[in-house]
């Protein structure tokens, strides 16, 4: 009893995040278009940054210290340079980049390198506007050279903090430059790259990685106000020369919360360390997702007959007046799959997986909203809007409410990542579990066609007729109220079970499993329980029934 309310509450619970109405239709409310918009105020905003000042008659001191005040002062050299006000200009510039202990290395050559509000107060370099043009990293192992480029076509740096700052300008510098500021320190009000291509061609993998531009704006204490990325592709063939192509359209990001990238820096190179860090940083809230919005356009995978399409993923939260997540939402989505098994194996295996439940191509999709009452720690969401279907296949809908659900997920923190990659600790999980109080909870499966699908299957690799399979499935779930019988369970409880579940197994249509206690159940009651007959139909507020 015990081992089996860990995997069905652990189901049920984790089903409640995400948004659409019934008819499919994004229900996003007021709040919800307010978010929508205010990505693209703040992707707007980014073109109207006001520049700090600095100060002309200590421009010169700022070069000096970042060692930009003669060529070849430090790792930088140039071809010409000019300072005018606060504002310095450098061409043909050439950063040298360190290598490995055998010496290879890099050189970033630019071709214009422009700074703006130059400053130099508490001795150290300061400026308000970094901009590189015309980019290349160029290897100095002429095989490497040889092999492929790197390009890109501008990069910005706005409004940096003074920390971030002072690491740029140990770059410039003979010494070793300063390490990376701490994510809480890494504030500007924007940083943007555009142009940026990598090609690579060793004689054994091609390789095209594009990227149009991308532009992070508003960092500030270790969050990200908002972030963007426009027109990836990559496309090539693998060291076995099968072809394959990724693009991705955009890729937009509100509100970042950085606690990963905190815990990754502060532990680099102690995974241990780093693993427990970033359970910590997951769980310290589980229900904020550690953004306020996430927006994807466009993604497609092609490669030796596979073929991947999602055309837009939009998942969103909602806030109270302290900044708590107390709404969920992720509009309607799809994504399909699909197989040439002409174009090769791995399109050959996947056509055969798909033809032998008579599909050619999957679309499965999915919405959901949920919403949570941190006062009370309660999830709630409806079977009207959360649902998961398989078009020509089936339509799954759930709902529920659970109270206890941040105590539920906060218990993971304790199970290390090698246990969440293998076999959780039970004990672990069953002590999350006994987190959770029940207060309702709705299935509804209705079938298009998979229960035929599942049967014809079978069928196929067993050389029966799906009919008679059919018929011993049907057989068998007949024979549960006498199984049941002796292990004590509440004959109520069988009888209307298996009586459904019959009757959508002769006659596929909607299956629903309802949960309705008159008061609500905690788990752990469930776990304590040693005697079945105990659990009763009453008990659960029990409903099974079919609809053809």
């Amino acid at each position: 009893m015990r081992h089996l309310l860990v995997g069905a509450a652990a189901i049920a619970v984790l089903a409640g995040c995400g948004g659409s109405n019934q008819q499919g239709e994004a229900d996003l409310g007021k709040a919800g278009e307010a978010t929508a918009n205010s990505i693209e105020n703040a992707l707007n905003d980014l073109g109207n940054i006001t520049l700090r000042g600095g100060d002309a008659a200590q421009a010169r001191n700022a070069l000096a210290a970042m060692s930009l005040d003669t060529s070849g002062a430090g790792r930088v050299s140039f071809a010409d340079s000019s300072v005018e006000d606060d504002g310095a200009r450098f061409t043909d510039v050439s950063v040298s980049i360190r290598g490995d202990e055998d010496g290879d290395g890099a050189d970033l050559v630019i071709g214009t390198m422009e700074f703006d509000g130059l400053n130099f107060e508490n001795e150290a370099a300061s400026f308000s506007s970094l901009k590189l043009s015309n980019i290349e990293i160029v290897p100095r192992d002429e095989e490497d050279r040889a092999d492929g480029s790197m390009t890109i076509a501008n990069i910005d740096l706005l409004n940096p903090s003074p920390e971030l700052a002072a690491w740029v300008a140990s770059l410039g510098g003979s010494g070793v430059p300063a390490p990376f500021p701490e994510p809480s320190a890494v504030n500007f009000d924007r940083w943007s790259l555009n142009g940026f291509e990598f090609n690579l061609d060793d004689g054994e993998e091609v390789v095209d990685f594009t990227i149009d531009s991308i532009d992070l704006g508003g960092a500030e204490n270790a969050k990200m106000a908002v972030a963007s990325l426009n027109s990836i592709a990559i496309a090539g063939t693998s060291d076995e020369g099968v072809p394959f192509a990724v693009n991705l359209d955009a890729i937009n990001l509100l509100g970042a919360d950085l606690a990963f990238v905190e815990a990754i820096q502060a532990h680099a190179g102690d995974e241990e360390a780093m693993s427990e860090a970033l359970m910590g940083a997951l769980y310290d809230n589980p229900m904020d997702p550690g953004f306020d919005r996430f927006q994807l356009e466009n993604l497609s995978f092609a490669g030796e007959g596979v073929s991947f399409a999602m055309p837009s993923l939009d998942s969103f939260v909602e806030r109270d007046a302290d900044g708590n997540p107390n709404r969920f939402v992720t509009p309607d989505f799809s994504m399909t799959l699909s197989a040439d098994p002409a174009a090769g194996e791995a399109g050959s295996e996947l056509a055969g997986v798909l033809g032998s439940i008579g599909f050619e191509t999957l679309e499965l999709k999915g919405a959901g909203v949920s919403t949570y009452d941190a006062a009370t720690d309660t999830l709630e969401y409806s079977a009207d809007d959360n649902y998961l279907a398989l078009t020509d296949g089936f339509t799954l809908r759930y709902g529920g409410k659970f109270e206890g659900y941040n105590e539920y997920a906060r218990s993971f923190a304790n199970m290390d990542m090698d246990e969440m990659a293998g076999a959780p600790d039970q004990q672990i999980m069953l002590d999350a579990v006994s987190n959770l109080i029940l207060h309702d909870f709705t299935l509804v499966l209705d079938d298009q066609s998979m229960v035929d699908r599942v049967f014809n299957l079978v069928a196929a690799q067993s050389g029966e007729d799906p009919a008679a399979l059919r018929q011993q499935a049907i057989a068998m779930t007949a024979m549960a109220p006498m199984m049941a019988a002796g292990a004590g369970v509440d004959m109520e409880i069988v009888t209307e079970a298996t009586t459904a579940v019959s009757e959508f197994l002769q006659e596929p249509g909607t299956l629903t499993i309802t949960l309705a206690p008159a008061e609500p159940i905690s788990a752990a009651t469930f776990a304590d329980i040693e005697d079945p007959s105990q659990i009763t139909k009453d008990m659960l507020g029990l409903s099974v029934t079919h609809v053809k």
